[in-house]
């Protein structure tokens, strides 16, 4: 081999050695953010006390540092490893039985009205005692996260009044202790997941002022402690199952939807008959033969049943009156009268409603109620001497204490309409006020305007923001505004809480 062909050979073997080097050098890598190590701040000793004997508390601080960084808040949130826990912002901490042993956990977040943007995110679902969620009133956008399904020990969940889309999670039927949801004026589509009628325990279901469709579950029916459903302002279909006519407060009749039918069944066609088949003669009857009674619906039975009663109690009452009136005639120079007898309460069938007996509210003493007759401002004070009529017929208690609720009344005509302005502000209580239609102390007897017309938080349930920022309400103080026609109104001034006592100032504008 000469030299110059030893030379060609050096040179292919080395451009093939470069060119496999090449071919095996790695790509260039995409580094990936690591995540920060909340676990290691929360240890550090200020943000969680004593963190080696409070772990759980640190998994709690962890996971919020976690939510903290998927939303973005203006001003932003407090929540710093820095800073302790029991200090940030819409933290609630409770003293919680872990085991053997009472140890601090995160119970309560409440982020209402506080700027925040972003999504829900699903980290919410590692706070595992956490029993009431409020994001209410914010910007939130994305789609309700299916973990917070895992949240069993939540009480309440309220993302009403934000920007959410999609669908209802039907993982929210697995808060077997949830009482209260809010989802209501959002953007949420789809249907109402069937699995909402799970949630045994539910008191209050707001889902109104969305973009749902399809028809309203008829496993709604299984929430025997359901007292308010609110579902207008969607796209709803079908009819309204027979199982939910006793929901005490609704808003069926703004959704133009028929009650479903008791049977709410569809008969079998009937098959056509066989081509090549004779059909059989029709037997004329005999007249011995025993006719078949038609088949009568449970429901005509029932009525059929109280009827019978209802004429046995007023056979009763003439039997009563004739033995009064010869009882008379026999005795008529006697000064006594004789007693009328008692007329026994007809007792219901298996199956129909007990109807109970309308008893009048006592009139309250006078300085219960009390005539606005112009714009003012009025001072009073809550005692056990004037009870709430209305807290107890919309159920405002919901669980924060047995007994009732105490309030003041204030009456008002208007003799033209007018847009009027109410404020009920206390340094002592968190307020609740209603405005009622009629002039009176007992909603069963006037009625109340609708469910927007009453308030609780400062700034919740408004028609508009005429009170929202005046700089003169706190937090928990409340404001109505509202254009009203001519006529009869009461304004109730009582408390969210029960047996709440202390002082107020009602302020009354519009009114001439």
């Amino acid at each position: 081999m000469s030299f110059t062909s030893k030379t060609t050979l050096v040179s292919f073997l080395a451009v093939a050695v470069l060119s496999l080097l090449l071919l095996a050098s790695p790509e260039p890598r995409t580094v990936i953010a690591q995540q920060p190590d909340y676990t290691t701040q929360c240890s550090n000793g200020i943000a969680v006390p004593n963190p080696q004997s409070n772990p759980g508390l640190v998994a709690d601080c962890a996971a919020l540092l976690a939510v903290r960084d998927a939303f973005a808040a203006d001003p932003p949130l407090n929540w710093s490893p820095d800073t302790s826990i029991h200090d940030w912002e819409g933290i609630t901490s409770e003293s919680t039985l872990v085991g053997s042993y009472f140890r601090n956990r995160v119970v309560r977040l409440r982020l209402h009205n506080d700027g925040l943007t972003g999504s829900v995110p699903p980290e919410l679902s590692n706070l595992a005692n956490l029993d009431e969620l409020d994001l209410s009133r914010n910007q939130l956008t994305g789609s309700i996260p299916p973990e917070l399904g895992n949240l069993a020990n939540l009480d309440e969940l309220d993302l009403s009044r934000n920007q959410l889309t999609g669908s209802i999670p039907p993982e929210l039927g697995n808060l077997a202790n949830l009482r209260k949801l809010y989802l209501n004026e959002n953007q949420l589509t789809g249907s109402i997941p069937p699995e909402l009628g799970n949630l045994a325990n539910l008191w209050i279901l707001y889902l109104n002022e969305n973009q749902l469709t399809g028809s309203i579950p008829p496993e709604l029916g299984n929430l025997a402690n359901l007292w308010i459903l609110m579902l207008s302002g969607n796209q709803l279909t079908g009819c309204i199952p027979v199982a939910l006519r006793d929901v005490g407060d609704h808003d069926f009749g703004s959704l133009g939807l028929p009650l479903c039918d008791a049977a709410d069944t569809t008969p079998n066609p009937t098959p056509p008959p066989h081509p090549t088949a004779t059909p059989p003669p029709i037997a004329t009857p005999t007249p011995t033969a025993t006719p078949i009674p038609p088949t009568v619906p449970d429901d005509v039975l029932n009525r059929l049943g109280v009827i019978e009663s209802l004429l046995a109690t007023l056979q009763g009452l003439i039997s009563a009156l004739e033995s009064r009136i010869a009882a008379l005639e026999t005795d008529a120079s006697s000064p006594t009268p004789t007693p009328v007898p008692v007329v026994p309460t007809p007792t219901p069938m298996q199956g129909e409603p007990t109807h109970t007996p309308v008893v009048p509210t006592p009139t309250p003493n006078d300085r219960c109620i009390d005539e606005v007759t112009n714009s003012a401002s009025n001072d009073g004070s809550w005692d056990a001497d004037c009870e709430s009529v209305t807290s107890r017929h919309m159920l405002i208690d919901s669980g924060r204490g047995n007994g009732p609720h105490y309030a003041l009344y204030y009456t008002f005509t208007l003799t033209a309409p007018a847009n009027v302005t109410v404020t009920l502000d206390s340094d002592d209580q968190d307020t609740f006020l209603y405005l009622l239609e009629g002039k009176g102390t007992n909603v069963a007897e006037i009625g109340a305007l609708d469910m927007r017309h009453y308030n609780d938080d400062h700034g919740n349930h408004q028609d508009t923001d005429a009170c929202a920022n005046d700089g003169t309400l706190e937090e928990y103080d409340s404001c109505i505004t509202k254009s009203l026609a001519a006529g009869d109104y009461t304004l109730e001034a009582t408390t969210y809480n029960s047996r709440a006592t202390g002082s107020f100032t009602l302020t009354v504008s519009g009114i001439r």
